[in-house]
């Protein structure tokens, strides 16, 4: 493919971003820069965007020059069909019944036992200490290619994600003075947790979530666009430092972290190069083999059954034979992007029906808000979304995203009914 394509595309997608952030800041409505389409671009412009400008032309020892063509065009068609599926309506409300669960009176009640059930099925399995550092003796584990299977455990421990609904309606019940410690002290519980972890998306989902509702939530806020970039500054290099110390399971490495330079802040986070040189390598070696069609779905429609009761359930084998293919190895790697998956599944068409499904479901959620702007439940959906539209867009695994999904997005709601009925028998 000519490498022309490139920078045609390339500025397709600068021109589709520039359009969206310049309606959005001129409009009126100042709920329009906390809609998902304004999410989906800072999270494409993080991974495709600054990626480019940074320049190198060799990724893992291999030229990208034959390789950045088809992830570019494949970055403007997706981006292309999110816009024309965000443009379709669903005139019934999906999420009725999820906009009417808080209230400001059972708002604290609700927050402080999900955050209680996140906690408690975190520390069943994996304890919990008061540093976010690992242990000076703990050395890593070797790479085991099977590690990844067969973890029942993570279906209790993956709960950590209540912290985020959790804070938000903790905030909610922010007016009662007595209680306001209890934000102070989940957030920090629960950052500290993440950090431990280890997994970055989940600091990221708790940022975005938080601070949509905040400038959501009762009504909407004007917007301090000079604290909202100096808090991205900081984010960005709290991502960078997380990246460089982090052992995940067991905290983050202190001697690593007294190691970091002002150098190695301003380089920035690899992780974003990382997704863009494999996916861009991805798509140009998965050009000419045969798809693998319907498999990303069926792991992802089986990822829910524990492998304990369906030992035989797709392993996502995909993943690592991308992995072989570029990388012949699979020591390490790294994510590709959401419309690489797509690719591989069906190509170009894939490419343009997952595109048009972003965009529909993201109307969904942006509808949802745009008619209940008083509801918690309404404002709390959207804030999920867009912090979940991270992971959406930045991981090219269905089955990831599916469970991320519902962990953070659907799970929370459901067990919040389940709370207000014992609450109501109460």
């Amino acid at each position: 493919m000519p490498q022309i394509v490139s920078y045609i595309a390339l500025i397709a997608i600068i021109g589709m971003m520039l359009v969206t952030v310049a309606c959005a800041l001129s409009s009126k409505d100042r709920t329009k820069i906390w809609s998902p389409i304004m999410f989906v671009n800072v999270y494409l412009a993080y991974y495709l965007i600054i990626p480019f400008f940074k320049g190198n032309s060799l990724a893992f020892g291999q030229s990208l020059d034959g390789a950045l063509p088809y992830l570019f065009l494949g970055g403007a068609v997706s981006l292309g069909a999110i816009y024309v599926g965000f443009n379709f309506r669903l005139e019934r409300c999906i999420f009725k019944k999820y906009n009417e669960y808080f209230n400001c009176d059972n708002s604290l009640k609700i927050g402080v036992w999900l955050f209680v059930i996140g906690f408690v099925s975190y520390v069943a399995f994996k304890g919990f200490k008061f540093s976010v550092f690992s242990n000076p003796s703990y050395e890593p584990a070797a790479f085991d290619p099977n590690a990844s299977y067969g973890h029942t455990d993570t279906y209790i421990t993956n709960l950590i994600s209540l912290f985020c609904t959790s804070v938000c309606l903790l905030y909610v019940a922010r007016k009662n003075k007595s209680k306001q410690w209890l934000i102070v002290v989940t957030s920090a519980l629960a950052l500290s947790i993440y950090l431990i972890e280890g997994f970055r998306f989940r600091i990221l989902v708790l940022i975005v979530a938080f601070l949509v509702f905040y400038y959501l939530y009762p009504t909407v806020k004007k917007v301090n666009y000079l604290k909202l970039l100096s808090i991205g500054v900081v984010v960005y290099v709290g991502m960078n430092i997380v990246e460089m110390t982090r052992n995940y399971g067991h905290g983050l490495d202190l001697k690593r972290m007294q190691n970091i330079e002002a150098e190695d802040l301003n380089r920035g986070a690899a992780e974003n190069r990382f997704v863009y040189e494999f996916s861009a390598l991805v798509m140009e070696q998965y050009a000419d083999k045969d798809k693998i069609y319907f498999e990303p779905i069926a792991t992802a429609i089986c990822m829910p059954i524990p492998r304990a009761i369906f030992p035989d359930k797709p392993k996502g084998l995909y993943l690592r034979e991308a992995n072989m293919a570029v990388l012949h190895t699979l020591e390490y790697g790294a994510a590709f992007l959401y419309f690489v998956e797509a690719y591989l599944a069906f190509g170009w068409a894939g490419i343009i029906f997952q595109g048009l499904f972003i965009g529909f479901l993201s109307r969904i959620f942006w509808d949802n808000y745009q008619r209940n702007r008083q509801s918690i439940g309404a404002i709390l959906l959207l804030t999920l979304y867009n912090g979940v539209l991270y992971v959406i867009i930045s991981r090219g695994y269905l089955a990831q995203v599916f469970t991320t999904y519902m962990y953070f997005v659907i799970i929370p709601f459901w067990l919040s009914k389940f709370i207000v009925a014992v609450m109501r028998k109460t």
